[in-house]
């Protein structure tokens, strides 16, 4: 599992899917998986914090297929998503998936 696993196709998986594969890991002994789902909120709320407008913050963030290449640092913005709550329900997925690794 690494940055790219993450785009190619678990940016589509629901907490489901998220929950077979975290048992799956822990089966295998990975004690420490990626964990980067939800990261696109704190770059949102980090940006308008900063003074950039709703807009502004949404269009620097990248969407779900390529956020694993702006987290390194290879793009910013491309697709960006249509919505904030695009951006919180990540959020939540995410915690969501480190509440079930816990």
């Amino acid at each position: 599992m690494n940055y790219c696993t993450l785009d190619y196709s678990m940016c589509w998986w629901d907490f489901e899917r998220w929950e077979k594969e975290i048992d799956f890991m822990a089966m295998n002994g990975i004690n420490m998986p990626l964990a980067v789902i939800g990261t696109e909120a704190v770059w949102y709320e980090t940006l308008i914090e900063y003074g950039f407008s709703d807009r502004e913050a949404l269009d620097w963030i990248s969407g779900p297929a390529t956020w694993a290449w702006q987290l390194m640092t290879n793009i910013e913005g491309y697709l960006p998503p249509p919505n904030k709550e695009y951006v919180y329900h990540r959020a939540e997925l995410g915690k969501k998936i480190l509440n079930r690794c816990a």
